[in-house]
């Protein structure tokens, strides 16, 4: 019969690489964020897969109508939402009481790590301005944000399974030239065990990131200073 699920997160916490690495998998479709309203990326115009807002507009679909037709594509389906799509389209209690909406919850354990990522979209000049306290307030954000999705995704009706990025990214190697990086062992095997199908390595294809902005964020002795003071022990340089 298949698994029908969604896998939800906040921005900036390896969501990419997941979705990816479970396309990976030959019994798993994955797709990437469908409640947004761009058309251009060239694996979804492949596929015909077209996003809400475009279905939407085109045969007037309501919700509901485009989450089924989505999950007619495979046997074993699964689509990429973020927090702030879920907050936007009132999705959390619709997808809570589905029967279809299995749910994978991707999170983070080192907030300043995502915060960080979500402000280096905006320029390095505009990163490495952010003041300690502003830093701070989007810190404390994250958190109980993540808090709360987990209390409320996790009364659904379907499967739930939690995973944090820390945990989920094992080893790399390169192969003709080019670099992949794998899913942890321990949780691949959770990940197919949720959709109920053969414990396949699944990877994805990556490239180098740059961290130096991140280094002279989480350098400054006041943020270190700050993080000493309220336990937080998710710093690292």
């Amino acid at each position: 019969m298949g698994i029908k699920a969604v896998q939800i997160q906040d921005k900036r916490v390896g969501s990419s690489f997941l979705q990816r690495a479970m396309d990976s998998h030959p019994d798993i479709l994955s797709l990437d964020e469908l409640f947004i309203t761009t058309y251009n990326d060239p694996d979804r115009k492949k596929s015909g897969i077209k996003p809400w807002k475009i279905m939407y507009d085109e045969k007037k679909w309501m919700m509901g109508e485009y989450i089924n037709w989505i999950y007619k594509h495979s046997n074993n389906v699964i689509f990429k939402i973020m927090y702030n799509q879920c907050e936007k389209l009132d999705m959390v209690d619709y997808l809570v009481a589905s029967r279809n909406a299995n749910i994978i919850h991707l999170m983070r354990r080192n907030h300043a790590e995502r915060v960080i990522s979500q402000i280096k979209e905006q320029g390095e000049d505009v990163a490495l301005k952010i003041s300690d306290y502003e830093l701070i307030l989007l810190i404390e954000k994250s958190i109980k944000d993540q808090n709360e999705f987990r209390r409320r995704l996790s009364n659904t009706y379907g499967k739930y399974l939690e995973l944090w990025y820390e945990d989920i990214v094992g080893k790399r190697e390169k192969i003709d030239g080019i670099s992949h990086t794998y899913i942890r062992k321990d949780v691949n095997k959770l990940i197919c065990d949720f959709f109920g199908i053969d414990d396949i390595p699944m990877y994805t294809k990556s490239g180098k990131k740059d961290s130096s902005t991140r280094k002279k964020i989480l350098s400054r002795p006041s943020l270190v200073e700050e993080f000493k003071r309220r336990g937080w022990d998710f710093i690292s340089v």
